[in-house]
């Protein structure tokens, strides 16, 4: 009988249609199973149902942003999921604010490539 390895399940909540895309494809090929979301609202309404191994998230989004994801993510089932910030926000004071509010790491759209972030998480879940 074959041995079937799970993939690590990683929600991608980014609400730049073309990055949401690149993104997920990125993911993919780096081995994780990936679910999509456009605002912070729907990666909540989903948190609420399933758990992750990981969260991909963007802070500025319509709806719900990333830090009220970051600040409901404990009333949900992914509440010690660890979440990986890609944003275009590059204030000190805004990087510490996400951190602080449980953010595993923080990256920088300009000043990262998706496969340094994908690197890291695969690092940190042992993919």
């Amino acid at each position: 009988m074959q041995e079937i390895i799970s993939q690590k399940k990683v929600l991608l909540v980014e609400d730049d249609e073309t990055m949401n895309m690149l993104l997920k494809k990125q993911l993919e090929k780096g081995g994780f199973a990936v679910e999509t979301c456009f605002n912070g609202q729907e990666a909540l309404d989903r948190m609420g149902k399933e758990a992750f191994d990981a969260l991909l998230l963007d802070l500025l989004m319509p709806v719900q942003d990333g830090f009220a994801v970051l600040e409901k993510k404990k009333e949900t089932l992914c509440a010690s999921t660890p979440v990986y910030v890609l944003t275009n926000l590059g204030a000190d004071a805004t990087l510490q604010r996400a951190r602080d509010m449980g953010a595993t790491e923080v990256f920088v759209k300009t000043m990262t490539t998706p496969k340094a972030v994908i690197a890291k998480m695969k690092s940190d879940l042992k993919l």
